[in-house]
């Protein structure tokens, strides 16, 4: 049964993240990050982890995952919520999603910042982007930032609609 005292309790998870994931999610909620059912994080995970698999281990580029985002999680959420472990599959589609906000976020971004200003370059653009999320050359590349978004807008550009 749960009681006011397991509350302040938590059990640590340590998911593996990929490093722009790890200093996006440092940036917007923290490490480590309290479980809450209140931001998109603790609504992903606590779907992700509360239901229980039999899945065999994925090694599929879990090597690339390899930064830590700490998770703590009271006891009310592992009692009440059944929330159990995390898996490879929890591992994947976690920096999927994160990474996939984390995108949508760049593109958006870039679209204010090169519309908006025109005595902004893309190259600053980006920089200015990765500055404030603290990651490194090693973590994401310019070029990789930079081609992602070019090729945003090429899709973009070529699913528009003329009547």
């Amino acid at each position: 049964m749960y009681n006011q005292k397991d509350s302040v309790m938590c059990i640590p998870f340590h998911i593996p993240v990929k490093p722009h994931v790890l200093k996006y999610l440092e940036a917007t909620v923290g490490n480590p990050y309290k479980m809450n059912e209140n931001d998109f994080v603790g609504i992903y995970l606590l779907s992700a982890m509360k239901r229980q698999r039999n899945e065999k281990q994925d090694g599929d580029n879990l090597q690339l995952y390899n930064e830590r985002f700490t998770l703590n999680v009271s006891r009310h959420y592992v009692y009440n919520w059944n929330v159990q472990s995390v898996t490879s599959s929890t591992i994947l589609t976690f920096n999927h999603y994160i990474d996939a906000i984390f995108r949508h976020n760049f593109i958006c971004w870039m679209d204010v910042i090169t519309q908006d200003t025109k005595s902004i370059d893309m190259k600053q653009a980006v920089e200015t982007f990765k500055n404030k999320y603290l990651i490194s050359e090693q973590d994401m590349s310019w070029d990789a930032l930079y081609k992602f978004y070019y090729r945003h807008r090429k899709h973009k550009n070529n699913n528009l609609c003329l009547r």
